[in-house]
């Protein structure tokens, strides 16, 4: 797109042009050139924009805003409350403009990273702003400058503000000046009805989006999105090369899992049962449940199920028990080569280790390394919390109920959904 239609369309928005000299073919050209006029802040109803854009980098943002203990750097994220959402376009240009001047600091993650001064979304705006006296009465006065030529009335008390970890409580409570604070509440406590989203599967709705924000990342590095999560953890490498560094933000620990070998789980050797276990715990009840299942080298599901304890008084008794269960369970099916699979490291380390153990769960381990001896193989494994999932759901069912259920070949629904998981990321 040339430079003359751009400053056409341009000077069509600020009202040059006479609209109705306008024919049909000058008006369709300006969506094609409206990214080149709305700020890079804007991320919704503009072409080859997505708003899932300014989510992540405002997300990035607040967890490096969060994580800053130390320094003389001290900023604030101040969300807006504005009487209309639209026609922001004057305020983007006002801060920027400020920005540009020095009378507003922004905010700039680390030294590669771009400056923010603020991002907007469909009906919301966050402005980043230094948190000192000077930086707050700066940017009330643009505010103020935006809100007498715009007519748009700027509401204080319903606006919030969030600062980083290092700026002191009552330097907060200078600035905060009357606006409330944040408050979140979790997708999962809202039904569709009252303005939740309804979704089915939340995890896989999530790793989509991030496949497809990911995807975005690569395709367009100039995005503003792009931009920051280079200069926060990619330090000269790729977006696929580069690593999540100490401290990397959910989002992105999220686009960079940890290898599936360390977390699937795996198939048992030929001939061999894997004994997956877990358990739920009740602190408040002293109330545990062990869930099991096991499943042979095929990936059929040769028996599952959950059983209650009372009067149990810590979780690493809970997680010793839930061993004692699975192995008294298996020699009954007539299986005789066996692997017990785990994620309590604890637990897995004293059960494989030949040395005495001097810990609370002594008891159990005994008992546990004694019933070895009714199997002609039988060992204990470690496994993440990734690849024990289907006996985590057992163990979620079970601590749910105040009876004992076996199943032989089969297994609760939830636990189904996590062996067929496993199975398919193999």
């Amino acid at each position: 797109m040339g430079k003359e239609v751009a400053d056409f369309c341009i000077e069509t928005l600020n009202g040059i042009h006479n609209i109705s000299d306008i024919n049909r073919p000058r008006i369709v050209l300006i969506p094609k050139v409206l990214h080149y006029c709305i700020d890079e802040a804007q991320s919704a109803f503009v072409p080859r924009r997505l708003i899932t854009d300014n989510i992540l980098a405002a997300y990035e943002v607040l967890h490096s805003m969060k994580k800053k203990w130390i320094g003389r750097e001290r900023s604030f994220a101040l969300k807006l409350d504005i009487s209309k959402a639209y026609d922001r376009e004057g305020l983007s240009t006002l801060l920027r403009m400020a920005a540009t001047s020095g009378d507003l600091k922004g905010i700039q993650i680390n030294g590669h990273a771009p400056l923010i001064t603020h991002l907007f979304f469909a009906d919301d705006s966050l402005i980043f702003e230094d948190a000192t006296s000077d930086g707050a009465r700066a940017l009330k006065d643009n505010l103020e400058i935006y809100a007498h030529s715009s007519g748009q009335v700027i509401n204080f008390d319903k606006s919030g503000v969030f600062f980083n970890s290092n700026v002191k409580q009552n330097c907060k409570e200078k600035k905060k000046a009357g606006r409330n604070g944040l408050h979140w509440c979790s997708w999962k406590a809202l039904p569709k009805e009252e303005g939740g989203m309804g979704f089915r599967d939340l995890p896989k709705f999530n790793i989509a989006l991030l496949a497809k924000q990911s995807w975005r990342l690569l395709e367009n590095p100039g995005l503003l999105t792009a931009q920051l999560i280079r200069a926060k953890y990619c330090n000269g490498s790729n977006f696929l090369e580069a690593s999540l560094g100490a401290n990397p933000s959910l989002v992105c620990a999220l686009k960079h899992p940890r290898p599936r070998d360390l977390n699937k789980w795996g198939l048992p050797p030929p001939n061999w049962v894997k004994i997956n276990v877990d358990t739920g715990f009740s602190a408040a009840r002293q109330h545990a449940a062990s869930g099991f299942i096991i499943r042979n080298d095929e990936w059929l599901i040769m028996g599952s199920g959950f059983r209650t304890h009372n009067l149990v008084r810590s979780v690493v008794l809970a997680e010793a028990t839930v061993v004692l269960h699975g192995l008294h369970f298996a020699p009954e099916m007539g299986f005789s080569n066996v692997i017990l699979e785990s994620d309590p490291k604890l637990v897995i380390q004293n059960l494989q280790s030949s040395k005495e153990d001097y810990s609370e769960i002594r008891p159990l381990t005994w008992d546990a390394k004694a019933l070895t001896r009714n199997f002609s193989s039988c060992r204990f494994e470690f496994v993440a919390r990734d690849g024990n999932s289907a006996a985590h759901a057992m163990a979620v069912e079970g601590l749910k109920r105040y009876e004992d259920f076996f199943w032989v070949e089969d297994a609760r629904v939830t636990a189904l959904e996590m062996a067929d998981s496993d199975q398919r990321f193999n």
